[in-house]
């Protein structure tokens, strides 16, 4: 499995120009240095959709499904008294909050299937549109772009994008958002930036431009 992954490594690395090539490979051999959990720094982010731009900080190289067993026994731990408490804290009926907490519950169990086909179609989605090349380091198979991933940690705002559209969320998609937030959940916090849209990356002091 490993030389197979190599291969395919190799060949979207291919397909990069030479300078694009000499970049990939700094940030492999940044990446690679990375042990454990790391913070990193994406300075000036510019968000296309929005116009927005902004300095990240994200924690790299992290388990993402050790994130997703945590965040499933986080909540299968929550008991009706804090249902109660969350129906009544944010106006919602205890009957959409305990379908919103099944729903989660079930969703997050099927994400954690070490088989691929057990995985919901959104997470299946996720994981066949990238090829891994470094701790946190990945290209989009589709585009050929260069990507960096991690656990959201905050952002600072540089320049003030437009505005989002306002969502009419269900009553049960406010509820799955809300219990998120309460019981800090992190499978939710993982992004994924374009390497491209950003200026430069700080990876343990080391500042590489790009």
């Amino acid at each position: 499995m490993k030389k197979f992954i190599a291969i395919i490594v190799s060949l979207f690395t291919s397909l990069f120009s030479n300078k694009e090539q000499k970049k990939v490979k700094t940030l492999k051999k940044h990446f690679k240095s990375l042990f454990g959990a790391s913070f990193i720094s994406i300075n000036n982010y510019l968000a296309k959709t929005s116009g927005e731009l902004a300095n990240f900080v994200i924690n790299t190289n992290i388990n993402v499904m050790n994130a997703k067993k945590a965040d499933l026994q986080a909540l299968l731990s929550v008991n009706d008294s804090q249902l109660i408490e969350l129906s009544n804290k944010f106006n919602i009926a205890f009957d959409i909050c305990k379908t919103a907490l099944n729903e989660l519950i079930q969703s997050l169990t099927k994400n954690i299937s070490e088989n691929l086909s057990d995985r919901t179609v959104n997470s299946q989605a996720q994981t066949n549109a990238y090829v891994n090349i470094g701790n946190g380091l990945r290209v989009n198979i589709e585009s050929n772009q260069l990507h960096v991933f991690g656990l959201f940690i905050n952002k600072t705002v540089l320049i003030n994008g437009m505005p989002k559209k306002a969502v009419n969320s269900s009553q049960k998609t406010m509820a799955k958002n809300k219990l998120q937030k309460e019981l800090n959940l992190k499978a939710s916090k993982f992004r994924t930036f374009i390497i491209d849209n950003a200026d430069s990356l700080k990876i343990k002091g080391n500042v590489i431009q790009l």
